[in-house]
């Protein structure tokens, strides 16, 4: 088992495709459907918090059954802050949308990272999801 929080929060990230946000952000242009004003509105900050502490929880509890209790104390990612940057569309699809985030977490033990990262939402009936 791996004793680097760092090492262990990266492969956790990875399994859920949470990739780093380019660090110079720059504008993306609008997408044809965000022009033409045909799309609907994408997710809301609290959607988006609740989208990602879901998928943190379910992390955490594969870390539990898998690992067990001990092991998923060390491992275990802590959020503390989700604030949500900007979303786009991707493409002309109006439940599918990439989203740029700041989240404050930390794993096991280990201080809080503040850390800017790309996310996918998908809506599926009312509901915004990370997959």
């Amino acid at each position: 088992m791996h004793r680097n929080p760092l090492l262990a929060a990266m492969l956790v990230a990875a399994t859920v495709g949470i990739t780093p946000a380019a660090e110079q952000p720059g504008q993306s242009p609008p997408s044809p459907a965000a022009s033409s004003g045909t799309l609907s509105p994408g997710p809301a900050e609290t959607d988006l918090r609740a989208a990602y502490t879901h998928k943190i929880n379910s992390i955490n509890a594969g870390t539990t059954q898998y690992l067990g209790a001990k092991a998923a104390a060390q491992l275990g990612i802590r959020l503390i802050k989700v604030n949500l940057v900007e979303c786009d569309p991707f493409e002309e699809r109006i439940d599918l949308y990439r989203c740029t985030i700041v989240v404050e977490s930390a794993v096991g033990d280990a201080d809080p990272v503040l850390k800017r990262l790309e996310v996918v939402l998908v809506k599926e009936s009312d509901t915004w999801r990370v997959p």
